[in-house]
């Protein structure tokens, strides 16, 4: 099984100037976004929200090996929070994962919000798209 742990912004390549770029862009209440690399790096927008999740290596385990079966979106709930995950890809790069955490929600407002679920995840992939293009320098 693997270790997960947080990770800071440590260099500039394109993955950590990818990461930064997309964690400022989550509001600062509503939902959560954690990115977690094929090494189990992971980075948080909300550190001190998700620290639980990191610390949960069944959960983002089993998550990520849903993902990893081909099973993408894998929809999973913890408590009363409904996890998200989904491949973080280009054509280029497989990054990891990308996952939502969507706090104080149940399985019928999930259900409801589907189709934006999947546009914010899309959304994710593609912006990563177009940084790459943008900063070939940093492949």
């Amino acid at each position: 099984m693997r270790q997960y742990d947080t990770t800071e912004f440590p260099g500039n390549s394109l993955m950590d100037s990818l990461v930064q770029r997309l964690i400022q862009i989550i509001p600062e209440d509503g939902l959560s976004l954690a990115l977690v690399d094929k090494l189990g790096n992971c980075w948080f927008s909300h550190p001190s929200e998700l620290v639980w999740l990191s610390s949960d290596d069944t959960l983002l385990g089993d998550l990520t090996d849903r993902i990893d079966d081909g099973h993408d979106p894998v929809v999973m709930a913890a408590n009363d929070t409904y996890v998200v995950g989904s491949q973080w890809v280009t054509d280029n790069t497989d990054y990891g994962y990308c996952i939502l955490v969507l706090p104080k929600r149940n399985a019928d407002s999930v259900l409801q919000n589907w189709d934006l679920i999947e546009l914010i995840l899309h959304q994710i992939n593609l912006n990563a798209q177009l940084f790459e293009y943008s900063r070939p320098s940093l492949n």
